[in-house]
């Protein structure tokens, strides 16, 4: 936004994941509300952020059942035969750019492409991403999926769809 101005316009991509489903959000009452990340790869990238008033909690259960449990501003870090889970629960406080809380779950050196679920606790909206390019959300959608610069003010966005995989040519081929 900073850059763009007199004499400037800016024109960005609006991105490839719009047919993806690496979005999960919801406003919450009390009640929890359950997705899956599914990973395509053997690692996965995911974060969540809520507002800096709000304090949820995480729970992640692997695939083989085993839970792990994280309140707001905590991380917990395990170890399991499906992979290593990392989750920061906005340890260090409302992020400075925004106000909001960002919690982060890193999913490693997994050994399946099994869903793991999570559950969401607590009031207030939450909007999360798959932040890598390797998984979905299972509950998720295809929503909100324009990623930076392309969700700056001052820029202009371009996105286009693609509804064919392939072409005639000219001689018919």
């Amino acid at each position: 936004d900073e850059l763009a101005g007199p004499g400037r316009i800016i024109v960005v991509s609006a991105g490839n994941e719009g047919d993806k489903e690496i979005h999960v959000g919801r406003t919450l009452n009390g009640d929890p509300y359950t997705f899956s990340l599914v990973p395509s790869e053997d690692s996965l990238n995911f974060a969540l952020w809520y507002p800096g008033k709000s304090s949820f909690t995480l729970t992640v259960v692997t695939p083989g059942g085993t839970p792990v449990f994280v309140p707001f501003g905590s991380t917990d870090s395990v170890s399991t035969p499906y992979g290593n889970i990392y989750v920061d629960n906005a340890s260090g406080g409302q992020n400075p750019n925004n106000g909001d809380n960002e919690m982060v779950v890193n999913l490693s050196h997994l050994t399946s492409t099994a869903p793991w679920a999570c559950t969401v606790s607590g009031s207030g909206r939450f909007d999360g991403w798959i932040t890598s390019d390797n998984g979905t959300i299972n509950g998720g959608d295809t929503q909100e999926t324009i990623d930076e610069p392309g969700n700056a003010r001052h820029v202009i966005t371009v996105g286009a769809f693609n509804t064919k995989n392939r072409w005639d040519s000219i001689v018919g081929e």
